[in-house]
């Protein structure tokens, strides 16, 4: 079924509601859709539709409840209906009551429609400014509700009004963005567009690209029934015709147009069809004739004020009488044009008119000169010579007053003596005076006062010396306000001798309002960032601190005996804190991006450390919802480069976090490639795929604006801030990269980000092994069951970078077909997950008769190592997988690696130190009591920065672990004595806890002498290695 026939099926259904609705509202909302509906395919049925809708508004019933979206929408579906049946008086009423209403509504589409036809109507009716102003709003409200088909419409209406104003290549403009839009929308051909394209190359003289948007117009006219726009095309076509000079081709598609108008009965249409003919048979030497059907047009036109018809009716009929010899016609029809034309078009044909005036002039002179020729022959000469002198002298003066009275600047001309001559329309209404006022008046009188006689006084000094002048000033009303103005003023010279002065004033007033009113604004809004600045700083450290003991506290608690149940409940409580944490955290990152005050760094790191780090720290997640996970970094990339490996861990951990959180079946893999290399940096690529749950097309547009996730069922059901993603590009932007994805609704998703690091010299040790070929597993035969393709191309990738020759299965029952067939396998690795059977998994493999590894996740390895099976814990590093080979082949591993530490293994110094703890919260100096005892010190305890000085005087301390907001005495003022008191070898090393962590705070509180940084809440390994840097930076001995 076509649109149409879906269009009709429609109204169909429309017609059979409204027979049963007897309600008044519902009928009129019926109604409404019913017009709409109809605009395509019937305009008459959709005016009466309109018209009705109109009828029951209008009823008692709905005064005595009425409903202004109603109302409104009523008068704009009429508006709409009045301009396509040419009635644009009844379309401007209708449309601009319906503004009205609108203009205390929320936005709508049909206030986009209405706010459209009234810029159409102006435009047409020649009011060049309001219908821009019109249309222009329509376009904004039609964004704003995402309307695109009364964007469509608001384009158009720009594109007339441009075309109107006879700025022709912006008219074009619009209208081929009409056509892109209908593209957009998946629309056919609109022959309006495709008619008001042709109308403009028409104008601007490009006749075949005119024809060819006419024929089109005909073509999709002609396809959608619709009998104005069949009309239009064959007009346009037949302009195209005649400015190509094919004219009976042009004549017989105005011959179609006179026939079809005698059913339609348009009149405006007609005139414009008989302006067509007039102009063909003009073309073709028959100027008489071409004279009645022009005037014909010009008859039925002005009874129709369709003015612009009018307008090109008038110049052919100056043609007309031009041709004909008729020079006074010709004179009288061309000021009506000109007089049209000042309506039109801004007054821009007054100097042609000057010009026939006095082409009229010179010819009748001749006229009378040729009576006299055989009398005096010098005599004549003299007068044509006078005449022509006195001509060219009214013509510009003449044009001189036309731009001084259509000019919007006041402007004001004196005499030598600076005596008032004449001004312009402009300077009565800025200044409140009249030229009878004026004249002869000294200016020094009308401007001078108390308060700018002295500037005025040097400036016309300055115009006696024949200098310009330009100001900024202010110049007095009658009334005796001030006005603000810019002037100008210039001497006046006609062959090389002073004739008097130019004085022009531009009224600023509107300008410097809104100056004053951009400073204010500039005012408030750095109070606004202070005082959010301000309201980040107190929540970050009104919520960080309770967090603090929270965190600490659970942390503690965990190292307690607790049974299942207890532990259950208390790694909730972890859990909820650290997610927490992240909350607060992405908050205060996007604040400073925001803000423009995140500041990067840019130290060496290893991209393979980095990426292990974020799947170990996944990895129990992972393995709790069944999934694998895995990474590859491709030979050609360096893994020692130069970047904030802080910010990149940030983003690898998101993207990874994410498509963790989304996948419940299958894995997550991350791969990192290099892009490109020059100038002494890398461009490099991680991608991290998943077999989530995808997503939809239409909402990838929203995932990386902030406080946007995919939909609001997202939020509910995985939770998050919807500021990740956000950060993520923001932070990959930084970093000279980007952020993007690629994603298939139920398929799973592929996450990008690039960023720019610099080279660095040298290589990690485990690289440079890695990158070898041991002989210990050269050549030798590997079969690797996985029954997840993405981990088993990865396992696989790693071995034959170390001249191995792995062989993959699927499944534990084709591998072991396969060991059965006696091909033979020096060793078999083997994924758990490809097991049919996982409870009789070890015992499946001990009858493999051959060497094998199993790979397994964190959670199971304490049950596999009870069995005295080989394993390896997944994710799978290389390193991990080269250690567990070589070992199987008799050889002493060759790669280390650091292990993960598992919670609660935190391991004392061995190095004494004193420690004093100032903190003025309870919760707190446990929490921070108790990891110090973790940790293996003891420590003392002050509440404020008072009792921090007071302590030093009884003993001296090495660190002090200094609270910033306390008491009688903060931390930073503490600080500040500690430094006046004490020289640099005697004076503790002090380490800020705070719970503020807003851009600066770390700067400002090294600045003030503290020696390092903690972000409340604190937990054990970041006390352990603040503790670390200060016996690397300061060796104890030991007491």
């Amino acid at each position: 079924m076509g649109k149409t026939d879906g269009k009709e099926a429609t109204i169909e259904a429309l017609k059979e509601n409204l027979a049963k609705t007897k309600q008044l509202y519902p009928r009129i909302k019926l109604l409404h859709q019913l017009s709409k509906a109809n605009r395509e395919i019937d305009i008459l049925a959709a005016h009466a539709y309109a018209e009705e809708a109109f009828q029951l508004v209008q009823s008692k019933e709905f005064e005595r409840n009425p409903d202004q979206h109603l109302l409104a929408a009523s008068l704009s579906h009429l508006s709409f209906t009045h301009s396509k049946l040419n009635d644009l008086k009844s379309a401007l009423q209708r449309g601009l009551q319906a503004v009205a209403i609108y203009e205390t509504l929320d936005f709508s589409s049909e206030y986009a429609a209405a706010l459209t036809t009234v810029g159409f109507s102006y435009a047409i009716f020649g009011n060049h400014a309001e219908a821009l102003q019109y249309a222009l709003k329509g376009i904004e409200v039609a964004r704003a509700v995402g309307d695109l088909q009364e964007e469509l419409h608001a384009q158009n209406s720009l594109g007339v009004a441009y075309g109107m104003a006879e700025d022709y290549e912006e008219s074009y403009r619009y209208f081929l963005s009409c056509l892109e839009l209908e593209a957009a929308l998946n629309l056919e051909s609109n022959p309006a567009t495709l008619n008001n394209c042709s109308l403009i190359n028409i104008y601007m003289g490009k006749y075949e690209v005119a024809l060819d948007y006419g024929l089109r117009c005909l073509e999709a006219a002609e396809k959608a029934n619709n009998l104005i726009m069949l009309h239009a095309g064959r007009d346009r076509v037949a302009k195209a015709y005649i400015g190509l000079g094919e004219y009976e081709k042009a004549k017989a598609y105005v011959q179609i147009n006179l026939e079809s108008n005698k059913i339609s009965k348009s009149h405006v249409r007609r005139s414009h069809t008989l302006v067509n003919l007039g102009q063909i048979l003009l073309k073709q030497q028959q100027p008489e004739q071409a004279l009645v059907y022009l005037n014909e047009a010009l008859a039925i036109s002005s009874e129709e004020n369709a003015m612009n018809i009018v307008f090109e009716a008038l110049q052919e009929v100056v043609n007309v009488h031009e041709q004909l010899g008729n020079w006074q016609e010709a004179f009288a029809a061309h000021k009506k044009l000109a007089s049209i034309r000042e309506q039109l078009f801004e007054k821009k044909l007054s100097d042609k008119v000057k010009g026939l005036e006095l082409s009229f002039q010179i010819r009748e002179a001749e006229r009378e000169a040729e009576i006299y020729r055989s009398r005096n022959e010098a005599l004549q000469k003299e007068i044509q010579e006078r005449q022509r002198a006195e001509a060219e002298a009214h013509r510009q003066a003449q044009y001189f007053k036309l731009l001084l009275d259509s000019s919007p600047i006041a402007i004001i001309t004196t005499k030598t003596d600076f005596q008032l001559d004449d001004c312009n329309p402009a300077f009565e209404a800025l200044f409140g005076y009249n030229k009878q006022m004026l004249f002869n008046q000294d200016l020094s009188n009308l401007f001078a006062d108390n308060a700018t006689e002295k500037e005025l006084k040097a400036n016309l000094e300055s115009l006696r010396r024949g200098e310009t002048i330009r100001t900024t000033t202010k110049r007095p009303h009658r009334d005796g306000a001030y006005i603000d103005v810019e002037g100008y003023a210039a001497p006046i010279w006609v062959d090389g001798q002073l004739v008097g002065y130019l004085i022009m004033y531009h009224d600023i007033r509107e300008r410097i309002a809104k100056e004053a009113t951009l400073r204010e604004a500039k005012v408030k809004a750095e109070a606004a960032t202070r005082a959010k600045s301000v309201f980040l700083a107190n929540m970050s450290h009104e919520i960080r601190t309770p967090l603090n003991g929270i965190v600490g506290m659970t942390s503690l608690l965990q190292d307690t005996p607790l049974n299942a149940t207890q532990q259950e409940y208390v790694q909730i409580i972890r859990n909820s804190s650290d997610g927490l944490s992240t909350i607060i955290n992405d908050i205060l990152d996007f604040s400073k991006i925001e803000a423009g005050k995140l500041d990067l760094e840019n130290h060496p790191f290893d991209v393979r450390l980095v990426v292990e780090e974020v799947l170990d720290l996944l990895a129990t997640k992972a393995a709790v919802k069944e999934l694998e996970i895995g990474y590859l970094v491709e030979p050609a990339l360096p893994t020692l480069v130069g970047g904030d490996v802080t910010r990149v861990r940030q983003i690898l951990m998101n993207l990874v976090g994410n498509a963790v959180k989304f996948t419940e079946d299958g894995g997550v893999f991350v791969r990192v490639s290099q892009i490109r290399e020059g100038n002494g940096r890398y461009q490099i690529q991680f991608a991290v795929q998943d077999s989530g749950i995808g997503i939809p097309e239409e909402r990838m547009q929203h995932l990386f604006k902030s406080f946007s996730q995919v939909d609001t069922s997202t939020t509910r059901r995985f939770g998050g801030t919807g500021l990740g993603l956000a950060i993520s590009r923001r932070l990959a932007q930084m970093m000279g990269g980007t952020v993007w994805v690629e994603s298939e609704e139920g398929a799973g998703s592929t996450f990008y980000f690039s960023i720019e690091v610099t080279k660095v010299g040298g290589k990690n040790k485990s690289d440079a092994v890695l990158a070898a070929e041991p002989p210990q597993l050269a050549n030798r035969p590997v079969l690797v069951i996985d029954s997840c393709d993405s981990h088993r191309n990865i396992v696989c990738h790693n071995l034959k970078s170390w001249g191995m020759k792995p062989v993959a299965a699927p499944s534990l029952a084709q591998g072991k077909a396969m060991i059965n067939e006696a091909r033979p396998f020096d060793v078999v690795l083997l994924n758990e997950s490809a097991a049919d059977d996982p409870d009789r998994l070890i015992s499946t493999l001990r009858q493999l008769n051959c060497p094998f590894i199993l790979m397994t996740t964190l959670g199971n390895s304490k049950r596999v190592a009870e069995t005295a099976v080989p394993y390896i814990v997944k994710p799978v590093k290389p390193s991990r997988l080269y250690n567990a080979l070589i070992t199987l082949f008799d050889s002493a591993p060759i790669v280390t690696q650091t292990a993960a530490k598992p919670a609660g293994s935190i391991t004392p110094s061995g190095v004494p130190l004193r420690l004093l703890i100032a903190e003025d919260n309870l919760i707190n100096q446990k929490v921070a009591l108790r990891i110090l005892e973790r940790l293996g010190y003891q420590a003392d305890m002050v509440t404020n920065g008072v009792e921090v000085l007071a302590q030093l005087e009884r003993q001296p301390y090495d660190v002090i672990l200094m609270d910033v907001q306390m008491p009688e005495m903060d931390g930073l003022t503490a600080t500040r004595q500690i430094h006046k008191r004490y020289l640099a070898g005697e004076r503790p090393y002090i380490i800020a806890l705070t719970a503020n962590a807003l851009t600066g705070d770390k700067e400002q509180y090294l600045a003030c002498g503290m020696d390092d940084y903690l972000s409340k809440p604190i937990r054990i390994e970041d006390v352990q290695d603040a503790l670390s840097r200060f016996l690397e930076k300061v060796p104890v001995p030991v007491i």
